[in-house]
């Protein structure tokens, strides 16, 4: 591999007894175990099976990695007297993140191609081990610029650049399969990229096959997944109303999820005709990291963000080693799918950009002149640093894994039995949205309705989203309070006025009240309603609803309520 190759050539300056203290070779274990979190299967034992996995192992492996670096640094100190000689050995560490990247996003794709033909897909787009196929893309996006470094460090070996391009054909392959468009900007990306390196005195060619790619771009964005891009385009229009309101302070952490959606049932309210509504549904992120930073953290946010970006990538790209420049052009992937979609939910972009960072202060380090006791001040931190947040993050995992298994005894029908345990846990995640949600839903199960209330409350005021309006009014005609759980079925009703459960809770809670021709208004509603997605719990909703007002001999209005929702 490139590593013994890189080996070879440093050991003849380097002594024996010291190639050992410099261990380079552990990375390439501890980056294959980190990549592996990035991309890890969904599992149970968390509260959150697709995303919370990745970043708790790669949060763990990132953590040993800092921490064999901090201990690498003391050795060096004590054996040369510097730590600065411990970046002697930084060529074989970058290969190893490249052959450890590189390795797992081949398993990845081969998996996603594999689980698309094989695994019961067949039609729908490759998303592997992640929640969404928009993931997928990103994560292959983002390892695919790694083969340049393998490919260039080893210029005399032929079958390993051969496998190094099956490689690289199979993750193309992949990304292609996600049907992912951002995907394929990044693609695009990449080829204007390499043209611009390898073709430099053609300039018509270069502009000519560059011209042809943009038309082909805009067409294929403009033309396929036009749903999409409609309702993309109404996400971020409701987003910037959000920003114009406060552009300076923003929301402060979390005020896109209390503010976006109840700014989308009052933009439906006033336009109950807009041909968006039959687009709406739950949104969690406005598709745009930019503007995620904008509305949570205000201008100075944005402003601090690009400013990073500018000098990551002009440092990285003024860099001569093809590691610097591929880590440059991986952080230009991120950039792309930050403008469309919601990389920083993936730990891999984390691990992107803390390997750009590194790469730059590992420069600026090698450059200085600190003495050996500064470099054992930098080793110990970084020994403190990763030991105490390794033990935080056990511990959070520890809470973790008792919500999940609270849970799941929860979903086997016992709330109840539940409920002392989950009060345990709320005195450690009392601010946690998903966990409020999960211990209200549990209490209205158990049928301590007050408490229940109390707890959507609770949730409410840190996160507004439709699913809560849908429990919290279930709870109140639970409770006997209809008037309010008329308000939060019609508020989860603008929020996405294409769904069906809002207006079954609106029907019984009007018949409950003896509305009976708000009752029959709705009941209307329903019969005329399109069916955007066509699923059991429609079929169950419309039957029930129908068969109800025709077994009550109730004559259906035509106009009144309808007119409202």
């Amino acid at each position: 591999m490139v590593m013994e190759r890189s080996g070879q050539h440093i050991r003849g300056s380097v002594p024996e007894g010291k190639q050992v203290a410099d261990g380079a070779g552990v990375y390439f274990y501890l980056f294959l175990c980190l990549f592996a979190a990035c991309f890890f299967p969904p599992v149970r034992g968390f509260s959150e099976e697709w995303l919370r996995p990745k970043w708790v192992l790669a949060e763990a492996v990132g953590l040993l990695v800092l921490l064999t670096f901090g201990i690498q640094v003391l050795v060096a100190c004590r054996h040369r007297g510097s730590g600065r000689r411990a970046f002697g050995w930084w060529g074989r560490v970058e290969d190893a993140f490249c052959e450890a990247l590189v390795g797992v996003a081949f398993l990845e794709a081969v998996y996603a191609i594999v689980r698309m033909f094989r695994g019961g897909q067949e039609g729908m787009a490759a998303s592997g081990t992640f929640d969404n196929p928009a993931g997928l893309a990103f994560c292959l996006c983002a390892a695919l610029p790694f083969h340049a470094c393998l490919w260039q460090r080893c210029p005399g070996r032929l079958w390993f650049r051969s496998a190094l391009a099956v490689c690289a054909l199979v993750i193309l392959t992949a990304i292609l399969c996600t049907g992912s468009r951002t995907g394929w900007i990044c693609l695009a990306l990449y080829a204007a990229l390499w043209l611009q390196k390898q073709w430099q005195g053609h300039r018509m060619m270069k502009l000519t096959i560059l011209v042809v790619l943009a038309v082909g771009l805009a067409w294929g964005i403009s033309v396929v997944k036009t749903d999409s891009t409609n309702g993309r385009r109404f996400i971020l229009e409701r987003s910037w109303e959000l920003v114009q309101a406060r552009p300076f302070a923003g929301y402060g952490p979390g005020g896109f999820l209390r503010e976006y959606m109840p700014r989308q049932a009052d933009y439906f309210k006033a336009h109950a005709d807009s041909g968006h509504a039959w687009l709406a549904s739950e949104v969690y992120h406005p598709l745009n990291e930019f503007v995620w930073v904008w509305i949570e953290f205000g201008l100075p946010g944005v402003l601090l963000s690009l400013g990073a970006l500018a000098w990551l990538l002009s440092g990285l790209f003024r860099r001569r080693d093809i590691f610097s420049r591929m880590l440059a052009v991986s952080l230009c992937a991120c950039v792309v799918f930050a403008l469309f979609s919601y990389p920083l939910k993936y730990p891999l972009a984390s691990v992107i950009g803390i390997a750009a960072v590194g790469r730059m202060c590992s420069g600026m380090l090698g450059r200085g002149r600190m003495n050996g006791k500064c470099w054992r001040w930098v080793g110990m931190v970084g020994i403190v640093v990763a030991v105490v947040a390794l033990i935080k993050v056990s511990v959070a995992y520890s809470y973790e894994y008792e919500w999940s298994r609270v849970a799941r005894q929860a979903l086997r029908g016992h709330s109840r039995e539940m409920m002392p345990r989950y009060a345990e846990l709320y005195g450690h995640y009392h601010h946690d949205a998903s966990f409020l949600y999960n211990y209200a839903a549990e209490q209205f199960y158990a049928g301590r309705y007050e408490e229940a209330l109390s707890t959507a409350r609770e949730c409410r005021a840190l996160w507004p989203s439709y699913n809560l309006s849908l429990l919290t009014g279930d709870i109140c005609r639970a409770a006997g309070k209809y008037g309010e759980a008329v308000r939060h079925y019609e508020q989860a009703h603008w929020m996405c006025p294409v769904r069906f459960a809002p207006l079954e809770g609106l029907y019984y809670a009007y018949k409950s009240e003896r509305q009976r021709d708000r009752a029959d208004s709705v009941a209307d509603v329903v019969a005329r309603k399109r069916i955007k997605v066509d699923s059991p719990d429609v079929q169950r909703i419309k039957k029930e609803i129908l068969e109800d007002v025709r077994h009550g001999e109730k004559t259906v209005p035509r106009d009144g309520m309808m007119k409202k929702l």
